[in-house]
């Protein structure tokens, strides 16, 4: 086949194939088991193999280095035991409600002979169940879009990548780290798939054969804003599912944890915002972060963006007084993104796309536009990739590191050092 057909009929393909295809723990065929790939003929080598165009000690790269092995294991601890027994469970690592995140938790019927729970978040968890692909997928003649349409989960696709590392590390309609679990004592939630990406040690090289195989790379700042574009879609799909619940109060999972979770010794309240002071605001980070990174790259038009800006008030708006209007403009606001988000496809973007994303963000930092601590710290992950991508000698590294000390802490953030910090970074761009 002409090598350079390759990138082209494997992008049609995965468009394809990540419209229908399921959520690794709901794909409905047989996960084998972590055990099936760990033997060293396979993918449990301790050394590379020479000559290979697979490393195959992939196995010994989760095992020793990746923090997804030890997921169930952190369900032993005495902090996890403590959380249980504050939610009245008989322990953590049987119940559903952790294993679902912290395990490779498929329905029994689709446990083959090898898997065990207890091996936590395994090959599979994300790869998808190998019933179908684990013979085919070591061929020489197999190719990568053959390999998904056998059932292996395309990473390489990044929405597809964000749609599952999100399903766990931000929630679904069927699972959610609630207030009533972070009140438990669970941590609270943060992602940024650039950033996670990056700590998580890579099993794999991208050299030739990778792409020739029909693999696509996805570069640090491509990651980032898909994770964010599907984060921001997310969490209007949590409030649509979950605002409501029937409760006094609606799920506070759902609501900006530091909106009342800090010191009262300096008020925080941005005069910015459109809601009164002393009001609990939704936790919509991530739509405000990327109504700012849009904003430069003209994917839509002016009118545009700000009715998308409207809209995202009325949903902040309609959270202090009315489920109805809460769940209405969650859903008008996800159609409004779904735009931007086909709009992004088509968009190619180069180092000065990302020069004005940056600016951007730092522009409204600097005027105050970001006074929370869960959206400081999106800004900083944000910037870390994008100074990244745009300046690969870490020029302005003294600025980045000044912002980072400013979100090193949350207990101790303060706003106004955090927008001082930005003004300077903004005025070292010379912008």
């Amino acid at each position: 086949m002409n090598k350079g057909l390759m990138p082209i009929i494997f992008a049609l393909f995965i468009c394809a194939a990540t419209a229908v295809q399921a959520l690794p723990q709901n794909d409905e065929t047989v996960h084998e088991g972590v055990a099936s790939c760990a033997n060293s003929v396979c993918h449990g080598r301790a050394t590379p193999k020479a000559g290979s165009e697979v490393n195959l000690n992939e196995y010994r790269i989760w095992l020793k280095n990746d923090a997804h092995s030890l997921a169930y294991k952190v369900l032993l601890n005495d902090k996890s035991k403590m959380i249980a027994a504050n939610l009245g469970l008989p322990d953590a690592h049987t119940a559903k409600i952790c294993l679902d995140c912290h395990a490779d938790n498929v329905e029994p019927e689709y446990r083959g002979e090898k898997f065990q729970i207890s091996d936590g978040v395994g090959c599979e968890s994300c790869h998808g169940g190998s019933q179908n692909w684990l013979a085919t997928h070591t061929s020489k003649d197999a190719t990568h879009p053959q390999n998904i349409e056998n059932g292996l989960y395309p990473l390489t696709n990044p929405d597809a990548k964000a749609e599952l590392c999100l399903s766990c590390h931000q929630g679904t309609k069927d699972k959610l780290a609630t207030h009533e679990i972070m009140g438990a004592g669970h941590p609270r939630l943060r992602f940024d798939m650039a950033v996670f990406s990056a700590n998580q040690p890579r099993h794999y090289d991208r050299d030739a054969d990778y792409y020739f195989r029909g693999k696509a790379e996805i570069t640090p700042a491509k990651a980032w804003l898909s994770g964010l574009t599907h984060s921001a879609i997310k969490s209007l799909d949590l409030i649509q599912d979950h605002f409501d619940r029937g409760k006094v109060f609606p799920e506070l999972a759902l609501f900006d944890c530091h909106s009342c979770h800090h010191g009262m010794n300096e008020k925080r309240w941005n005069t910015n915002s459109v809601l009164l002071p002393g009001s609990v605001r939704l936790n919509l980070s991530q739509v405000r972060l990327l109504a700012d990174v849009i904003e430069p790259l003209n994917l839509i038009s002016k009118g545009e963006l700000a009715s998308l800006r409207k809209t995202l008030n009325a949903v902040n708006k309609g959270s202090q007084s009315s489920v109805v209007q809460t769940q209405k403009s969650a859903k008008e606001l996800t159609v409004q993104l779904q735009a931007v988000k086909a709009a992004m496809a088509d968009k190619k973007l180069d180092g000065a796309a990302w020069d004005g994303i940056r600016a951007n963000i730092l522009k409204q930092a600097g005027r105050g536009a970001y006074s929370d601590f869960i959206m400081a710290e999106q800004i900083f992950l944000a910037l870390d990739t994008l100074n990244l991508a745009i300046n690969s000698d870490r020029k302005y590294q003294r600025e980045l590191d000044a912002i980072f000390m400013t979100v090193k802490d949350e207990s101790h953030f303060v706003p106004s050092e955090f927008k001082r910090k930005s003004q300077q970074f903004y005025q070292a761009l010379g912008k």
